[in-house]
C-alpha cells in the first residue's frame, strides 16, 4: 500500500505516509515550560505504534513580549529546555520516526485578555479575539527583530536537540497570519501595505531561520489559504502566498501534503 511506503520531504526520508499533525498539548509541559515526561510519553506512543513522522504542538520562542496562553505552551527560549527536546527526539528516533518541532512567533490577538499581566500584542491596534473590547499593542519593528532573533535561535537550538524538522506556525490567525493578512494588519511601515509588505515578517523569519539551522534543514511552513470569514484571506491570495514561498524555496503545509502522497519532495 501506498501508506506504507517511504516519503521524502527535501532531504528527510520517512518511512511511510502517516504523520501526526500538531495539535495543543496544554497542561502536559514541565512548570518552567520545559517538554515533560507526561508530554515525552505522549509523542513516545505514537512513535512506537508507526507513525512516520510526528509534529509537536506549537513551542514558544519568546516569552518576554507575550503572557496568558503563551505561558501555558512548551518553550523554547533557552539552553535549559534542550535536555528534555533532545529526549524527546531520542525517543521518536528509537522508534523510527522523524521529529518535527513546531515553532510560533506569537499569539498575537488570540492570547487571553483576562488575568493577563501583558496587552496581547500584535501586527497593529486591533479588537482581541476572546473580549474585543480589549484592544492589541502593535509590535514595534524593534519588537519585530526581536521575535526574528528569538525564532531562529529556537530553530537552531532544535535542530541541536535533534529534531528532523521545524513547522513554522503561520496560520489560523495567529501573530505570523495576523501580519499577513489586511484583515489585522493596518500598518502603514514596512510590514504592512501590500502582500510584499505584509509578508516581510514571515519572509524574515524564514531567512532567519535557515541561516540559523543550514541549507539543508527542512523548513515547513504551515498557513491557511481561506480564511473563510468576512474580509479574510481569499483561496487566491492564498495560492498567491503558497507560490511566493515555494519560489523562495520553502515547503508550505499542503506542498509537504502532496509530497507525502507522491513520494516527491
Amino acid at each position: 500500500m501506498k501508506l506504507f511506503e517511504r516519503a521524502k520531504i527535501g532531504n528527510m526520508e520517512v518511512r511511510n505516509r502517516i504523520a501526526m499533525a500538531p495539535m495543543g498539548t496544554r497542561g502536559l509541559k514541565d512548570v518552567d515550560g520545559g517538554y515533560s515526561r507526561r508530554l515525552i510519553d505522549f509523542y513516545t506512543a505514537r512513535a512506537k505504534g508507526g507513525t512516520g513522522m510526528i509534529m509537536t504542538g506549537a513551542a514558544i520562542v519568546n516569552s518576554r513580549l507575550e503572557g496568558g496562553i503563551a505561558h501555558l505552551l512548551p518553550q523554547l527560549t533557552g539552553p535549559q529546555y534542550l535536555d528534555r527536546l533532545c529526549e524527546l527526539a531520542d525517543a521518536m528516533h528509537h522508534y523510527g520516526s522523524k521529529l518535527v518541532v513546531q515553532l510560533t512567533a506569537g499569539l498575537g490577538r488570540v492570547n487571553f485578555v483576562q488575568d493577563n499581566p501583558i496587552q496581547p500584542i500584535s501586527a497593529s491596534v486591533v479588537p482581541c479575539f476572546f473580549d474585543p473590547s480589549g484592544m492589541t499593542r502593535a509590535l514595534t519593528v524593534a519588537d519585530i527583530a526581536e521575535i526574528v532573533q528569538s525564532f531562529a535561535t529556537a530553530a537552531g537550538m532544535a535542530k541541536m536537540a535533534g529534531a528532523d524538522a521545524i513547522e513554522i506556525q503561520g496560520y489560523g490567525g495567529y501573530l505570523i497570519d495576523q501580519f499577513q493578512s489586511t484583515l489585522w494588519n493596518k500598518r502603514t511601515d514596512a510590514y504592512g501595505g501590500d502582500l510584499n509588505g505584509r509578508m516581510r515578517f514571515t519572509m524574515e523569519l524564514i531567512a532567519a531561520t535557515r541561516q540559523a539551522v543550514g541549507a539543508d534543514f527542512p523548513i515547513i511552513y504551515k498557513f491557511t489559504p481561506d480564511h473563510y470569514i468576512p474580509g479574510g484571506r481569499t483561496l487566491d491570495e492564498g495560492l498567491e502566498l503558497a507560490r511566493r514561498l515555494e519560489q523562495g524555496g520553502w515547503t508550505p503545509y499542503t506542498s509537504m501534503v502532496a509530497a507525502m502522497k507522491s513520494g516527491t519532495g
